[in-house]
C-alpha cells in the first residue's frame, strides 16, 4: 500500500496493486484453513478478533486503492499514514498473539503424543517380558511333562534288564511315549509269562 500511494510511476502502482491482490488472496486461503484447524476456544476467539481487525483494514486499504485508481495519491498517501497505522497495529498483534496460541497448543500435543507413545512403549515391553516369562514356564512345562515319564521308563527298562520284573508302570494317553511305556509293559508280561513256563518245566522234570 505504501508504494502504491507513492509510486515512482503509474507502472510501479500497477505492478503493487496487482501484488497487493495477490497478497490477500494467499491470506484468505490461510484464513480458511486456519477456521477449518483451529478448534480451542482460545484460538477461535483470537481469530475472530484478528477476523475482525481484517475487516477494518480492508475497509481502509479498499479506499486507499480507490484514490490511486483516482490518480490521487495524496490523499491515498495521507489516509495510508493516519487511518490505517492503528488497526494495522492491531491486525499484526493479533495474528502474532494466534501463532503463538497455537504453537502452543501444538506444543501440548506433542508432549501428549510423546506421552502417550512413551506408555505404548512401556506396555509393549512389559508385554514383551510377561509374553517371555510365560513361554519359559510353559517350555518348563512341557520338558517336565516329557522328561519326567522318559526317566521313568528309562528306570523301568534298567530294573526289567537287571531281572527286577515285580515293578509296575502306568501307561496312559495315545501319544508314542504311552506306546512305548506299553510295549515295555508287554515285554515285562512276556517275560514273566517264560519265567513262569520255565519254572513249571522245571517242576515237571524234577
Amino acid at each position: 500500500l505504501r508504494k502504491m500511494s507513492s509510486p515512482r510511476d503509474l507502472a510501479e502502482a500497477a505492478q503493487e496493486s496487482k501484488r497487493l491482490a495477490s497478497t490477500l488472496e494467499i491470506y484468505d486461503t490461510s484464513e480458511t484453513l486456519a477456521k477449518k484447524l483451529i478448534d480451542d476456544a482460545a484460538g477461535q476467539k483470537t481469530l475472530k478478533q484478528a477476523l475482525n481487525q481484517k475487516t477494518a483494514i480492508l475497509s481502509i486499504s479498499k479506499k486507499i486503492r480507490d484514490f490511486v485508481a483516482e490518480g490521487n495519491y495524496f490523499d491515498a498517501s495521507a489516509l495510508l499514514q493516519t487511518e490505517f497505522v492503528v488497526p494495522h497495529e492491531k491486525w499484526m498483534n493479533e495474528l502474532s498473539e494466534l501463532a503463538k496460541q497455537q504453537h502452543e497448543a501444538m506444543q501440548v500435543a506433542y508432549d501428549g503424543s510423546n506421552s502417550n507413545y512413551r506408555k505404548s512403549l512401556a506396555s509393549m515391553l512389559i508385554i514383551g517380558l510377561l509374553t517371555l516369562a510365560l513361554g519359559g514356564v510353559a517350555a518348563w512345562m512341557i520338558a517336565r511333562s516329557i522328561i519326567g515319564p522318559i526317566t521313568n521308563a528309562a528306570a523301568f527298562a534298567d530294573r526289567i534288564a537287571n531281572s527286577d520284573l515285580s515293578t509296575s508302570i502306568k501307561a496312559e494317553g495315545r501319544d508314542e511315549l504311552s506306546d512305548l511305556l506299553r510295549s515295555l509293559l508287554q515285554m515285562q508280561n512276556n517275560l514273566l509269562a517264560t519265567v513262569s513256563q520255565i519254572k513249571q518245566g522245571t517242576e515237571t522234570i524234577t
